[in-house]
Protein backbone atom coordinates (compact mmCIF):
# COMPACT_ATOMS: atom_id res chain seq x y z
CA UNK A 1 0.00 0.00 0.00
CA UNK A 2 2.89 2.33 0.96
CA UNK A 3 4.89 1.51 -2.49
CA UNK A 4 1.50 2.95 -4.50
CA UNK A 5 0.83 5.76 -2.54
CA UNK A 6 4.76 6.65 -3.34
CA UNK A 7 3.90 6.23 -7.44
CA UNK A 8 0.61 8.01 -6.57
CA UNK A 9 1.29 11.17 -4.57
CA UNK A 10 3.37 12.75 -7.55
CA UNK A 11 0.56 12.50 -10.01
CA UNK A 12 -1.35 14.08 -7.43
CA UNK A 13 0.53 16.93 -6.82
CA UNK A 14 1.37 17.20 -10.47
CA UNK A 15 -2.39 17.54 -11.53
CA UNK A 16 -2.50 20.37 -8.90
CA UNK A 17 -0.19 22.12 -10.09
CA UNK A 18 -0.13 21.80 -13.76
CA UNK A 19 -1.57 24.70 -15.65
CA UNK A 20 -4.89 24.80 -16.91
CA UNK A 21 -5.88 23.28 -20.57
CA UNK A 22 -9.51 23.88 -22.32
CA UNK A 23 -9.12 21.10 -25.13
CA UNK A 24 -5.76 21.07 -26.67
CA UNK A 25 -5.00 25.27 -26.27
CA UNK A 26 -3.39 26.34 -23.78
CA UNK A 27 -4.91 29.12 -21.60
CA UNK A 28 -3.71 31.87 -20.25
CA UNK A 29 -5.62 30.97 -16.58
CA UNK A 30 -6.87 27.81 -15.35
CA UNK A 31 -9.73 29.37 -14.55
CA UNK A 32 -12.21 30.21 -16.69
CA UNK A 33 -13.45 33.94 -17.05
CA UNK A 34 -17.46 35.47 -17.12
CA UNK A 35 -20.06 34.53 -14.58
CA UNK A 36 -20.25 32.21 -11.72
CA UNK A 37 -22.72 31.10 -9.10
CA UNK A 38 -22.19 29.18 -5.89
CA UNK A 39 -23.36 28.50 -2.49
CA UNK A 40 -22.07 28.76 0.70
CA UNK A 41 -21.68 27.38 3.91
CA UNK A 42 -20.68 30.45 6.53
CA UNK A 43 -19.94 29.91 10.08
CA UNK A 44 -20.53 33.93 12.34
CA UNK A 45 -18.85 34.71 15.41
CA UNK A 46 -20.59 37.93 15.97
CA UNK A 47 -19.67 40.26 19.01
CA UNK A 48 -20.69 43.78 19.82
CA UNK A 49 -19.09 46.73 22.08
CA UNK A 50 -21.96 46.39 24.20
CA UNK A 51 -22.21 42.74 25.08
CA UNK A 52 -23.66 41.69 28.90
CA UNK A 53 -24.17 45.66 29.32
CA UNK A 54 -26.93 47.97 30.13
CA UNK A 55 -27.60 50.18 26.72
CA UNK A 56 -30.57 52.14 25.64
CA UNK A 57 -32.44 51.95 21.95
CA UNK A 58 -34.97 54.62 21.54
CA UNK A 59 -37.06 54.14 24.50
CA UNK A 60 -36.05 50.53 25.70
CA UNK A 61 -33.71 49.78 28.15
CA UNK A 62 -31.72 46.37 27.52
CA UNK A 63 -29.06 44.35 28.66
CA UNK A 64 -27.40 43.46 25.28
CA UNK A 65 -27.58 39.35 24.56
CA UNK A 66 -24.31 37.50 24.26
CA UNK A 67 -24.55 35.58 20.77
CA UNK A 68 -23.45 32.19 20.11
CA UNK A 69 -21.21 31.21 16.88
CA UNK A 70 -23.23 29.27 14.50
CA UNK A 71 -23.70 27.91 11.25
CA UNK A 72 -26.19 29.35 8.00
CA UNK A 73 -26.29 29.42 4.09
CA UNK A 74 -24.95 31.94 1.35
CA UNK A 75 -26.11 32.49 -2.07
CA UNK A 76 -23.32 33.97 -4.58
CA UNK A 77 -23.21 36.15 -8.16
CA UNK A 78 -20.18 36.87 -9.01
CA UNK A 79 -18.11 37.81 -12.07
CA UNK A 80 -14.42 36.52 -12.84
CA UNK A 81 -12.34 38.79 -15.20
CA UNK A 82 -8.88 39.16 -16.10
CA UNK A 83 -7.57 42.02 -14.07
CA UNK A 84 -5.50 43.81 -15.95
CA UNK A 85 -7.46 43.26 -19.41
CA UNK A 86 -9.88 44.99 -17.74
CA UNK A 87 -7.70 48.01 -16.62
CA UNK A 88 -6.57 48.59 -20.06
CA UNK A 89 -3.20 46.79 -20.49
CA UNK A 90 -1.70 44.02 -23.34
CA UNK A 91 -0.15 41.91 -21.54
CA UNK A 92 -0.13 39.26 -19.03
CA UNK A 93 0.44 38.96 -15.36
CA UNK A 94 -0.40 36.92 -12.95
CA UNK A 95 -3.26 38.03 -11.17
CA UNK A 96 -6.96 37.59 -12.11
CA UNK A 97 -9.77 39.58 -9.71
CA UNK A 98 -13.63 38.91 -9.43
CA UNK A 99 -16.41 40.74 -8.01
CA UNK A 100 -18.76 39.15 -6.02
CA UNK A 101 -22.40 39.65 -4.68
CA UNK A 102 -23.26 37.34 -1.90
CA UNK A 103 -26.36 37.13 0.73
CA UNK A 104 -25.36 35.32 3.91
CA UNK A 105 -28.08 34.25 6.56
CA UNK A 106 -26.87 32.94 10.56
CA UNK A 107 -29.18 31.90 13.50
CA UNK A 108 -27.54 32.13 16.44
CA UNK A 109 -28.36 30.84 20.39
CA UNK A 110 -27.98 34.06 22.56
CA UNK A 111 -27.66 34.63 25.93
CA UNK A 112 -29.46 37.63 28.02
CA UNK A 113 -28.97 37.30 31.48
CA UNK A 114 -30.18 33.74 32.76
CA UNK A 115 -32.21 33.94 29.43
CA UNK A 116 -31.87 32.30 25.99
CA UNK A 117 -33.63 32.83 22.95
CA UNK A 118 -32.24 33.63 19.47
CA UNK A 119 -30.71 36.07 17.20
CA UNK A 120 -30.40 36.24 13.08
CA UNK A 121 -27.90 38.25 10.92
CA UNK A 122 -28.58 38.80 7.74
CA UNK A 123 -25.90 40.55 5.25
CA UNK A 124 -25.51 41.43 1.83
CA UNK A 125 -21.92 41.75 0.93
CA UNK A 126 -20.40 43.75 -2.30
CA UNK A 127 -16.71 42.38 -2.37
CA UNK A 128 -14.06 42.29 -4.61
CA UNK A 129 -11.21 39.58 -4.68
CA UNK A 130 -7.62 39.56 -6.14
CA UNK A 131 -6.59 36.02 -7.07
CA UNK A 132 -2.96 34.90 -7.12
CA UNK A 133 -1.37 32.27 -9.07
CA UNK A 134 -3.78 31.79 -11.40
CA UNK A 135 -2.37 29.60 -13.72
CA UNK A 136 -2.48 26.89 -11.01
CA UNK A 137 -5.61 25.08 -9.72
CA UNK A 138 -4.98 26.26 -6.15
CA UNK A 139 -5.37 29.98 -6.15
CA UNK A 140 -4.69 32.20 -2.85
CA UNK A 141 -6.85 35.37 -2.80
CA UNK A 142 -7.70 38.26 -0.59
CA UNK A 143 -10.76 40.36 -0.60
CA UNK A 144 -11.98 43.90 0.21
CA UNK A 145 -15.48 45.78 0.06
CA UNK A 146 -18.85 47.06 1.90
CA UNK A 147 -21.88 45.90 2.85
CA UNK A 148 -25.44 45.92 5.16
CA UNK A 149 -26.70 43.79 7.48
CA UNK A 150 -29.10 43.13 9.29
CA UNK A 151 -29.27 42.23 12.91
CA UNK A 152 -32.71 40.80 14.51
CA UNK A 153 -33.01 39.84 18.33
CA UNK A 154 -35.89 37.60 18.52
CA UNK A 155 -37.88 37.73 21.81
CA UNK A 156 -35.74 39.65 24.35
CA UNK A 157 -36.28 41.39 27.50
CA UNK A 158 -36.80 44.98 27.74
CA UNK A 159 -36.27 46.03 31.11
CA UNK A 160 -37.48 49.35 30.76
CA UNK A 161 -41.14 47.82 30.30
CA UNK A 162 -40.39 44.77 31.92
CA UNK A 163 -41.75 43.10 28.56
CA UNK A 164 -40.69 40.66 25.72
CA UNK A 165 -40.42 42.00 22.50
CA UNK A 166 -37.88 41.36 19.43
CA UNK A 167 -35.48 44.28 18.56
CA UNK A 168 -33.93 44.76 14.66
CA UNK A 169 -30.58 46.43 14.45
CA UNK A 170 -28.75 47.54 11.48
CA UNK A 171 -25.86 48.86 9.55
CA UNK A 172 -23.73 49.51 7.14
CA UNK A 173 -20.39 46.54 6.91
CA UNK A 174 -16.74 47.08 5.63
CA UNK A 175 -15.24 43.95 4.96
CA UNK A 176 -11.71 42.10 4.81
CA UNK A 177 -10.69 38.80 4.12
CA UNK A 178 -8.57 36.33 2.59
CA UNK A 179 -8.85 32.39 1.58
CA UNK A 180 -8.26 29.56 -0.61
CA UNK A 181 -10.21 28.15 -3.85
CA UNK A 182 -9.14 24.90 -5.24
CA UNK A 183 -10.73 24.55 -9.00
CA UNK A 184 -11.29 20.92 -10.02
CA UNK A 185 -12.13 22.18 -13.81
CA UNK A 186 -11.70 25.21 -15.14
CA UNK A 187 -15.51 25.60 -14.30
CA UNK A 188 -16.01 24.35 -10.55
CA UNK A 189 -14.14 25.19 -8.00
CA UNK A 190 -14.43 24.82 -3.96
CA UNK A 191 -13.30 27.71 -1.66
CA UNK A 192 -12.34 27.79 1.89
CA UNK A 193 -11.87 31.37 3.37
CA UNK A 194 -11.99 33.86 6.63
CA UNK A 195 -13.51 37.24 6.62
CA UNK A 196 -13.81 39.99 9.28
CA UNK A 197 -16.41 42.29 9.28
CA UNK A 198 -16.84 45.47 10.78
CA UNK A 199 -21.11 46.42 11.32
CA UNK A 200 -22.23 50.32 12.32
CA UNK A 201 -25.17 49.52 14.22
CA UNK A 202 -26.32 53.05 15.24
CA UNK A 203 -26.41 55.26 18.25
CA UNK A 204 -27.27 54.26 21.63
CA UNK A 205 -27.03 55.28 25.03
CA UNK A 206 -24.89 53.96 27.37
CA UNK A 207 -26.34 53.81 30.78
CA UNK A 208 -23.78 53.55 33.69
CA UNK A 209 -24.69 53.30 37.16
CA UNK A 210 -22.70 54.65 40.33
CA UNK A 211 -24.87 54.15 43.30
CA UNK A 212 -27.90 55.93 43.69
CA UNK A 213 -26.96 57.60 40.60
CA UNK A 214 -27.49 57.18 36.78
CA UNK A 215 -25.78 58.42 33.53
CA UNK A 216 -26.19 58.06 30.30
CA UNK A 217 -23.89 58.11 27.07
CA UNK A 218 -24.03 58.98 23.59
CA UNK A 219 -21.98 56.23 21.85
CA UNK A 220 -22.05 53.83 18.90
CA UNK A 221 -23.13 50.56 18.85
CA UNK A 222 -20.26 48.42 16.90
CA UNK A 223 -19.91 44.74 15.74
CA UNK A 224 -17.52 42.33 14.47
CA UNK A 225 -18.37 39.23 12.30
CA UNK A 226 -15.93 36.54 11.91
CA UNK A 227 -17.00 34.57 9.47
CA UNK A 228 -15.25 30.82 8.32
CA UNK A 229 -16.79 29.61 5.37
CA UNK A 230 -16.64 26.97 2.55
CA UNK A 231 -18.32 27.37 -0.38
CA UNK A 232 -18.68 25.91 -4.13
CA UNK A 233 -18.94 27.88 -7.51
CA UNK A 234 -19.35 27.12 -11.16
CA UNK A 235 -18.56 29.76 -14.16
CA UNK A 236 -20.72 30.07 -17.06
Amino acid sequence: MKSKFIYILPLLIACLLNPGYAGTKLQRFYAKTGLYLGLSVPQNTFKTNYDRKTIQIGENELLMPETQKHNGFGILLGSRYDLLESLGFDYSDVKEGANELSFIQTSHEITQGNKSSKAMIRMLNLEMKLYFLPKFRIQPYILAGIGYSWLKFVDIIAESSNSYKDHQLKGLTLSAGLGLTLYFTPKISINSGFSWRSLNLGNVKNIDQWGSTTTYTEDELEGTVRTFDISIRYIF
